[in-house]
C-alpha cells in the first residue's frame, strides 16, 4: 500500500512537472514566435524608429500590418526580420525594403463631416497594410487576426519596439505588455492628441502608449492566440491607449486583396 501511494505521488509530481513544462515552452514558442512577426519599422537610410509591424496570414497571402499614421509620411522603410531557414532550420536576420507606395490604407480615410452648421472632423481608420512577397528557403512568422473585436474587460497582451528602453540591446526584441480592454465606445467619443475623433470602433485599453509602440498587435491572451487589435493613439495625462479592433484590420486586408500598389516590399541578405 504504502509503495502504491509513493508511486502514485510520484506520477502526480512528475505530471505536475510536465505540465509546468510544456506550459514553459508554450510561453518561449510564443516569444519565439513574437520575435519573427513582430518588427520594427525603420527610416531606409537610418536606424531612427517610426513604429511597430506586424505580420499575418490573410486568404493564403502573407500581410504586413501597422498603423496608417505610421506610414502617412509616404518615406521608404526598413525592417530587420528573425527568419528560419528551412534547409538548416538555422536563424538568420535579413532586411525587409518598403517602398513608400507599398501600402493599402483602410477606405475610410480622414475625412470632414458638417452637422449643424458645425464642421466635425474624423481621423478615419487608422490601418495600412502592404502584401508581402515569399522568401526563397526561408520562413517568418505570423499570426492570424481574430473573427470578432474585444470585449471589455478582455485580458491581452501588447508587443512592440519602444523608441528608448533607456538601455541597448545587441539584438531586437520586443516588447511585450499585459493590458485589459477597458471600454469600447461604439461612437465618435475618442479623441486624439490633435483634436480629431478616432474611429467609433475603436476601443481603450488601461496602459498608455510608449512612442514606438504605434502599430503593434494586440493578441488575446488565452490560445488560440489571435490579433484583436492594433494600437494607434494614447493620452499624455491618462494612463490609457486607444487601438483599432480585428473587424477594421480584415477590411483593410479584404481592401487590399482588391488593390495592387504601384510597388511591393522585397527582401535582401544583409552585408556583413
Amino acid at each position: 500500500m504504502l509503495k502504491r501511494r509513493i508511486a502514485t505521488l510520484f506520477l502526480l509530481t512528475l505530471g505536475a512537472h510536465l505540465s509546468m513544462s510544456v506550459a514553459r515552452a508554450q510561453e518561449e514558442s510564443f516569444y519565439e514566435t513574437l520575435s519573427r512577426a513582430v518588427f520594427r519599422l525603420e527610416l531606409s537610410d537610418a536606424s531612427f524608429p517610426k513604429g511597430s509591424a506586424f505580420v499575418v496570414r490573410h486568404d493564403s497571402n502573407l500581410f504586413l500590418v501597422t498603423a496608417r499614421h505610421v506610414v502617412n509620411e509616404r518615406v521608404d522603410l526598413r525592417a530587420r526580420v528573425p527568419v528560419l531557414r528551412t534547409d538548416t532550420t538555422t536563424r538568420e536576420i535579413i532586411e525587409l525594403r518598403i517602398p513608400a507606395s507599398a501600402w493599402v490604407f483602410h477606405p475610410l480615410g480622414s475625412h470632414v463631416t458638417v452637422s449643424d452648421g458645425d464642421t466635425v472632423r474624423y481621423f478615419g481608420v487608422d490601418v495600412a497594410v502592404a502584401l508581402l512577397p515569399g522568401i526563397k528557403e526561408r520562413k517568418i512568422a505570423s499570426f492570424q487576426v481574430a473573427d470578432v473585436d474585444p470585449e471589455p474587460p478582455l485580458s491581452v497582451i501588447l508587443a512592440g519596439y519602444p523608441g528608448n528602453l533607456g538601455f541597448v540591446l545587441t539584438e531586437q526584441k520586443p516588447l511585450v505588455r499585459s493590458a485589459v480592454v477597458a471600454m469600447r465606445s461604439d461612437e465618435y467619443f475618442l479623441k486624439n492628441r490633435s483634436g480629431f475623433f478616432i474611429d467609433d470602433r475603436a476601443f481603450v485599453l488601461d496602459r498608455s502608449l510608449q512612442g514606438g509602440f504605434s502599430g503593434s498587435p494586440v493578441f488575446t491572451l488565452n490560445p488560440p492566440i489571435r490579433v484583436v487589435g492594433i494600437q494607434i493613439s494614447s493620452n499624455e495625462n491618462w494612463d490609457y491607449s486607444v487601438a483599432e479592433p480585428a473587424s477594421r484590420i480584415k477590411e483593410t486586408l479584404d481592401h487590399a486583396s482588391r488593390h495592387t500598389p504601384p510597388k511591393r516590399p522585397s527582401w535582401h541578405l544583409l552585408e556583413h
